[in-house]
């Protein structure tokens, strides 16, 4: 008797914890899309420039993808594996740049250099 009443327990367990999960979203990596939701600020430093950088992210039109915005302009973009890429129109900073931005918890990291080669890169947080 306590042996079925501590199965129908675990069983229980598992069928609650498998409820909890969202069905509508996949798990793109370790990262899914709500994981990415939200403000991020800091500073970033490239070309010998320091600027503060505040960018918003909200869930995109599509499963994986996310949208990036600066406030000003906006660009949305595919998850992979826990990063994005960026293109030289992704609003990051007030230049255009290309690299990879990944998340880790609440640190968005962001690397990328310039159309001259110039290395940037930048860890900002979520707020």
């Amino acid at each position: 008797m306590n042996t079925l009443s501590t199965k129908t327990c675990l069983i229980m367990m598992i069928l609650l914890a498998l409820s909890a999960c969202d069905k509508n979203e996949k798990n793109y990596g370790i990262c899914t899309r709500s994981n990415w939701i939200g403000t991020y600020k800091g500073e970033g430093t490239c070309i010998g420039r320091t600027e503060k950088v505040t960018l918003f992210i909200t869930g995109g039109n599509v499963e994986n993808e996310i949208v990036i915005s600066n406030g000003k302009e906006e660009k949305a973009l595919l998850l992979d594996n826990c990063q994005v890429t960026l293109t030289e129109d992704t609003p990051l900073f007030t230049f255009p740049v290309n690299g990879v931005a990944t998340l880790s918890g609440d640190s968005l990291h962001l690397k990328a250099s310039t159309f001259l080669g110039i290395s940037c890169s930048t860890t900002i947080l979520r707020q």
